[in-house]
This record gives structure tokens, C-alpha cells and sequence, in this order.
């Protein structure tokens, strides 16, 4: 009898053990994930149920879509495309994250790396308009980028005939401070918003308007891309009112993609290209050693972004070829040796 009432009693701990770990929820997040190892990738993180046998691919990085806990993670719910169900667990041992948690509008528990890999801790100067020390320019693939964001309004809307279908779209102009890595940013009294249109509207010009909205598609689909760039990285930087900074990123989206840059992609779409070949073209169109001050980043395979390092001063009347020189050095890609040039609808 005793034998079998100390059976039921660990039966009941056991399960009541079991309902508390599940009982926990992972946090909802934003941001990337980096392989550094071939690790498996669990459907069920406490099970280790993997029925697929999926793993993540060394050098690929992945969307996130939740961490474990907001201070620390140790692991990160990434979509794994290939994998079937494609979200799955990864042992943060696996690689680099670069991840805000969306529990609150703090960056509690975000795991922070700079353009070039530098990173850095917060402090009241990486929220001080005015001490950049160079700026990060950045532009997307946009059907690339679709593929993990299948919601946003400018991802269903886009075809074949959309400008983004055939150029790089503006995703934004960082003033960066190096000691605070990506941390530099909001720097005005706006608190930081978790719905990119809950930011105050911006009094832009309609020239401006329309030009943004075009190289930059949330603009004109209404997810509000413009207004968190602005409120994040565009008061950072004293020169301009938001009409003349966004008429300089306009512009060096353009440079940059009737660089020629763009119509080499364009010739690839739904084919690969080796990687060394697209840094050859970099430099072709925007001077020798251009491309060293850029990092790639894919997902899936396919190209996504790429980031450039400029000068902490950019003219009126800017030149990317001639800022492009003036940037620090530190290429960096995680698409390995070739990518795949990804076209307008969701291939995956």
C-alpha cells in the first residue's frame, strides 16, 4: 500500500511538474539569427522533437519569431523555411542573434551587434541627437524580404510590374555611434511604439511623399516603415528637417540601384549568383573597394539586405560612390559563397 501511494504521489508531482513547464509562454520577437553550427532544429524545445531531422544552415541567418525569456534567451524560435512545420527551436549556442524582445517597449533582453560587429552597451549619449560618428545606409530586395513577411500589406500588393520588383527598396539612413552599436536611436522625447503607425504622422512635402513611397513600399501600403525610421534614427541627426533627411536617403537609394547594381540582379532573378561576382559588380559601378564597406545579409538563401558604411557628414547634395570611401572598413556576409535572387511572390 505504501509502495503504491509513493507511486501515485510521483505520478502527481511528475504532472504537475510537467503542466508548470509549459505553462510558461515564450515571448513574441523581432530580429535575426545567424548559424554559426549545423545544429538541429527542434519542433518542440523540451521534447526535442524533430520530425524531419531539420538543421539550421552554417552561415545562414533566420527570422525570429520568439525567445524563451526577454532577459538572457537560451532559445530562439526561428522559421526555418526549409522545415517542415518552419518554426522551430534553436540552442542559442548555435549561433549570433540580433534580437528585441516585443514584451514591452524597453530593449530589456536584447541581444545587440553593430553594422560592422561592433556592439556596445546603453548610455544617456546613445540617445543624444547630434554624435554620430558615421552613418549606415541601407537598402532591401524586397520579394526577399517577403518571404518571411508575408503580412505586411506592401508584400501582398507587390507584382511584377512594382518598382521594387526590380530595384532595391530604401529601408533606411542610420546615424551610428560606435560605442553604442545599433542602441543609437530615439533621440527625442517620442518613446519607442511596438506598432510602427502608432508614431505621430510626419509633415512630409508631397513631392517627398511620393518619391518615398516608391522606393520605400511601406510608405505607400500604410505599414509605416518611415515613421519608425524617422522617430528611431532620423532624429539622431541634427542637419535635417524630416523632409531633407528622407530626400537624402530618396536619393542614394536611387544612385545606388542606377548604379547598374540593380540591372545585374535583375538579369539573375530566380537564378544564383556567386558572391564574389556581385562584390566585382560593386565595385565596378561604385568604385574600387566599394564594397568593403558593406555587409550582406541573406535569408533562406536569397539576398536581403545590404548595409554601407558612410562618413559622419553627408553633403546636401550627396555622392554614394564618392561617400562610399569615406566609410569604415569591415565587409561582412553571411550569404557564403552564392546567393539566390529571389522574384516577386512567395517562392517558399
Amino acid at each position: 500500500m505504501t509502495q503504491r501511494i509513493l507511486g501515485i504521489s510521483s505520478t502527481l508531482i511528475f504532472l504537475l511538474s510537467s503542466t508548470l513547464s509549459f505553462s510558461v509562454p515564450a515571448i513574441p520577437a523581432d530580429g535575426s539569427f545567424t548559424a554559426t553550427t549545423a545544429c538541429p532544429a527542434y519542433v518542440s524545445k523540451n521534447k526535442k522533437t524533430n520530425p524531419d531531422n531539420a538543421k539550421i544552415t552554417t552561415g545562414t541567418t533566420y527570422p525570429v519569431i520568439e525567445v524563451n525569456t526577454a532577459n538572457d534567451p537560451e532559445w530562439y524560435r526561428l522559421r526555418v523555411n526549409e522545415a517542415n512545420p518552419p518554426e522551430r527551436w534553436i540552442d542559442v549556442k548555435c549561433g549570433t542573434p540580433k534580437v528585441a524582445t516585443t514584451e514591452n517597449s524597453s530593449n530589456s533582453g536584447t541581444t545587440t551587434t553593430g553594422s560592422t560587429g561592433e556592439s556596445g552597451g546603453k548610455g544617456s549619449d546613445c540617445t543624444t541627437a547630434g554624435l554620430a560618428d558615421g552613418y549606415v545606409f541601407a537598402v532591401s530586395w524586397q520579394s526577399a524580404f517577403c518571404e518571411t513577411h508575408r503580412s505586411k500589406p506592401e508584400c501582398n500588393s507587390a507584382t511584377s510590374q512594382s518598382w521594387s520588383a526590380n530595384n532595391f527598396t530604401l529601408h533606411g539612413l542610420w546615424p551610428n555611434l560606435a560605442k553604442c552599436g545599433i542602441d543609437y536611436g530615439f533621440c527625442s522625447p517620442q518613446p519607442k511604439q511596438t506598432a510602427f503607425c502608432n508614431y505621430p504622422s510626419l509633415p512630409l512635402s508631397p513631392s517627398v511623399s511620393k518619391s518615398l513611397g516608391q522606393v520605400m513600399p511601406s510608405a505607400a501600403a500604410g505599414s509605416c516603415l518611415q515613421l519608425h525610421e524617422w522617430y528611431k534614427h532620423g532624429t539622431c541627426q541634427k542637419e535635417w528637417t524630416a523632409d531633407g533627411y528622407f530626400e537624402i536617403a530618396i536619393d542614394l537609394a536611387r544612385q545606388f540601384n542606377e548604379s547598374g547594381i540593380s540591372s545585374f540582379v535583375d538579369k539573375h532573378i530566380g537564378k544564383k549568383v556567386m558572391t564574389q561576382d556581385f562584390l566585382n559588380e560593386i565595385d565596378r559601378d561604385l568604385g574600387t573597394g566599394a564594397h568593403e564597406r558593406m555587409k550582406l545579409t541573406c535569408q533562406g538563401g536569397d539576398l536581403v539586405d545590404i548595409y554601407m558604411n558612410l562618413p559622419a557628414t553627408i553633403p546636401a547634395t550627396p555622392k554614394l560612390a564618392e561617400l562610399l570611401p569615406q566609410g569604415k572598413t569591415g565587409f561582412n556576409s553571411t550569404c557564403g559563397d552564392s546567393f539566390h535572387v529571389d522574384a516577386v511572390g512567395y517562392q517558399r
